[in-house]
């Protein structure tokens, strides 16, 4: 395969994966797994190119594709015909660039877990006039706040940023962060995965992370209404603001932050109410009254 036939091979993968909808496109990181996958052990250093984005951006000189970023600021591609209006003001800097947060662009903890974290289930709401946060709920908690949804982050997105973070450091053998990516653990498996590859690595990823994460939060901020004060902490007043959420949703959030860092081992050791286990397991037996004696 020359390098030609390498393109026209990508090219006829985008179209063969190209979503129904067509302003939704395939993002750049789907595209380098659909490669690899029909491709295993091919690299596109073997036809000149550095970078997926490179081999992107020559098919779109062909004209068989255009490129661009989303509405979420993930780079994208889609058929040539069929790019939708795309606002380049919302594209990423450069990694190098994002390391350089703005002072006060910290999201505070109880905000990042709303957004992040997988536990609890459930829907999670923020009062926009009180900046109270509620998590694992099945409808709207009360008609009494101004609450306004949260769509928790998917963890495959999160895992595409890894990806395109790969990608954009040129890192040489990949299987190790791949398979770091496939844990269930992920967040933690990949950074000490690039550990050993280059140190500097792990602070670029939790920085540029948290810079991705931050974006979608100030857009949902800003689509909804809510003041940034509730979302961010600053130096000269992240206690004060910490304090308006209620003592009680604050430790709920950071108990369920709590075991989800705990390994399935250290899970099994939990002590919980024999009710509680049967409400989830086999919910028809509180409901029949006593059971008869063996």
């Amino acid at each position: 395969m020359d390098r030609q036939e390498y393109l026209s091979f990508v090219a006829n993968l985008i179209k063969k994966h190209y979503p129904p909808d067509s302003r939704r496109g395939l993002k750049a990181s789907e595209v380098g797994l659909l490669i690899r996958r029909a491709l295993p052990g091919t690299d596109w250093r073997e036809f000149g190119f550095e970078r997926l984005k490179d081999v992107l951006s020559t098919l779109e000189t062909q004209n068989a594709v255009l490129t661009g970023w989303d509405d979420k600021r993930a780079y994208t591609v889609w058929l040539a015909d069929d790019k939708p209006p795309v606002n380049q003001d919302i594209a990423p800097k450069p990694l190098a660039a994002s390391r350089a947060a703005p002072v006060g662009e910290s999201l505070k903890k109880d905000v990042w877990n709303a957004f992040v974290a997988g536990v609890p289930r459930g829907r999670r709401f923020m009062d926009r006039e009180t900046g109270v946060l509620r998590m694992g709920f099945g409808d709207v908690p009360d008609a009494g706040g101004k609450w306004v949804e949260i769509k928790q982050l998917e963890q495959v997105e999160q895992r595409q940023w890894a990806v395109e973070f790969i990608d954009e450091k040129n890192v040489g053998d990949k299987s190790e962060l791949t398979e770091a990516l496939s844990a269930s653990d992920w967040y933690r498996a990949f950074p000490r995965a690039l550990e050993p590859i280059n140190s500097e690595y792990v602070t670029a990823w939790n920085r540029y992370r948290s810079w991705r994460v931050i974006a979608v939060v100030k857009t949902w901020a800003e689509q909804n209404h809510v003041p940034r004060e509730f979302i961010f902490d600053s130096t000269n007043g992240a206690t004060a603001q910490r304090g308006r959420a209620a003592p009680i949703v604050s430790l709920r959030t950071a108990l369920f932050t709590a075991l989800a860092e705990l390994s399935t081992d250290e899970l099994l050791e939990l002590r919980l109410p024999a009710r509680s286990l049967v409400r989830v397991l086999q919910p028809e037996l509180l409901s029949n009254g006593p059971q008869p004696r063996a």
